[in-house]
């Protein structure tokens, strides 16, 4: 021990640092606790700005497939820095592991309201940074797998949510929401949830938490895994409930609905982590409810001449998927859950889609729409006006638009034909 270092200490300080220095100490060399994770899908992570995603351990990157992959304790422990943390998958592949991911004071509440209480599990996942963020673990026996069925098909729950308290944002004197210089709703105060995972997504169990500079720490261990009891089960079936009533607000009759995860990034934001932005695939266009939150949260400005200005329904945004997204607005409320941008893709109108093309040749494009158009009278002579007939040219109109597909009509303020909304002129021959 160096004295230099305690002169002016109390002997109860002194004490509680070299506690602290202990634990950082074991938690720290986590490696020597893989063995006991054995026989679990486990996942090396590290990937993403949340350094909690699976990763590719020789390239950095978010680890493809990871949904059906599983690797060994020994596997993990011989892999570089790049792992920081060890996740696993839960569900049926982990003999039935079901996990409850406890986010916060309020989450942490909820469960105590519900007669739920950590001590009653036995594997605890905590993190030594925050007492209130906790994962508690279970094996569901077989004969209680019926109680996750979430629909008349009998498939068992993947994931579900339960918000306990919405995030905090900062307003103005109007309470209107503000945003910071990144573009961002300013947040106060995190929401605070509970997770639970069976059949969908992976947790973190073991390794460092990059962000806060803890780390994650035990009580019991997988080998001392046991049912939930009922007051737990409450708490799962709270969190089940609170799902069907997520799909009930945001349901649409038709496409295919993908939500935000490890391997399936939020084209607005980025969001990795967790379900909490929805892509919606109807038909030909995407529809994306982008959740505002803290750590992602969708754009709030467009650059435009090097300054950046506040988003206005219309604006297109670039997607991280290749595609671009035409902004409607940040006013969606989902309760419990919280706030949301929802963007629709943005797909070119047909004369947009026609300037694009090189060369630009209409007759081609649209033959012979383009023979209509010079056959039906203009309304000038020589430069004058003339009289024209306009339900003989909205007939004509009509027949073009039915051949081409393509927005024509005569304009009889401006006497000009328009295609697509814009005037047919020189940039059209």
């Amino acid at each position: 021990m160096n004295v230099n270092n305690i002169q002016g200490t109390s002997p109860d300080q002194l004490y509680q640092k070299e506690a602290d220095e202990a634990r950082h100490s074991l938690h720290s060399d986590w490696r020597f606790r893989l063995p006991e994770l054995a026989g679990l899908p486990l996942l090396p992570c590290g990937a993403s700005d949340s350094y909690k995603a699976p990763i590719n351990p020789d390239t950095g990157a978010v680890l493809s497939d990871w949904q059906h992959s599983s690797f060994t304790p020994d596997g993990i422990k011989a892999m570089g820095e790049k792992v920081i943390c060890v996740g696993s998958r839960a569900g049926e592949d982990a003999g039935n592991l079901l996990i409850i991911d406890i986010d916060g004071k309020t989450a942490l509440d909820e469960c105590e309201v519900k007669g739920a209480f950590s001590a009653d599990a036995g594997w605890i996942i905590r993190r030594s940074t925050a007492a209130d963020r906790l994962k508690v673990a279970f094996l569901v026996p077989d004969a209680d797998l019926h109680r996750l069925k979430v629909d008349a098909a009998d498939n068992l729950l993947g994931k579900a949510v339960l918000n306990t308290k919405s995030p905090v944002y900062e307003t103005d004197a109007d309470g209107v929401r503000v945003k910071g210089q990144d573009g961002r709703f300013v947040v106060q105060e995190e929401g605070h949830q509970i997770e639970v995972f069976f059949n969908a997504g992976q947790c973190v169990v073991l390794g460092e938490h990059k962000k806060s500079g803890g780390f994650y720490c035990w009580e019991g261990s997988p080998e001392a895994l046991s049912a939930p009891n009922e007051a737990w089960w409450r708490v799962i079936e709270a969190a089940m409930a609170s799902k069907k009533q997520e799909a009930r607000s945001t349901h649409k009759d038709a496409g295919e609905r993908i939500q935000s995860g490890p391997g399936q990034p939020c084209p607005i934001c980025g969001r990795d982590t967790s379900s909490a932005c929805t892509r919606y695939v109807d038909g030909d266009r995407r529809r994306i409810n982008c959740y505002q939150g803290g750590s992602f949260s969708p754009p709030t400005h467009r650059q435009f001449l090097g300054e950046q200005l506040p988003l206005r329904p219309g604006d297109v945004v670039d997607g991280l998927d290749g595609r671009q997204y035409g902004f409607v607005g940040d006013g969606l409320h989902i309760d419990p859950i919280g706030w949301f941008s929802t963007f629709v893709e943005h797909i070119d109108a047909p004369i947009v889609q026609l300037r694009k093309q090189d060369p630009i040749v209409i007759s081609e494009v649209v033959c012979p729409v383009r023979d209509l158009i010079l056959s039906i009278p203009s309304g000038l002579d020589n430069g004058r006006k003339t009289q024209t007939d306009a339900g003989d040219l909205e007939k004509l109109y009509s027949e073009a638009r039915q051949l081409s597909g393509i927005s024509i009509r005569y304009n009889l303020m401006s006497m000009e034909v328009e295609v697509g909304g814009e005037k047919l002129n020189s940039d059209l021959q």
